[in-house]
């Protein structure tokens, strides 16, 4: 995406590796997320105004808490 006279927007696919270890999972595996960032052109140069960080699950669009309290991701496909 182009504006302005600039480059406004670019996409990259890498997968996330190297996460350190969290108890019985000794070899985490590659993720693949997303990371969106706003940033703004001031006169001394870009300025970055917020950053985030999502993590994409493959085959699921969104999160859900279930009846338990714990966070699933799913797919809204699957029940239409």
């Amino acid at each position: 995406m182009h504006g302005l006279g600039g480059l406004i927007g670019r996409e990259l696919l890498k997968a996330l590796t190297g996460q350190t270890s969290v108890g019985e999972i000794t070899a985490p595996r590659p993720r693949s997320n997303v990371m969106s960032f706003v940033v703004h052109q001031t006169l001394a140069g870009c300025r970055c105004a917020s950053a985030h960080n999502t993590d994409v699950v493959p085959g699921s669009e969104t999160n859900i808490i279930d009846d338990q309290g714990r966070l699933r991701s799913v797919s809204y496909r699957d029940t239409h």
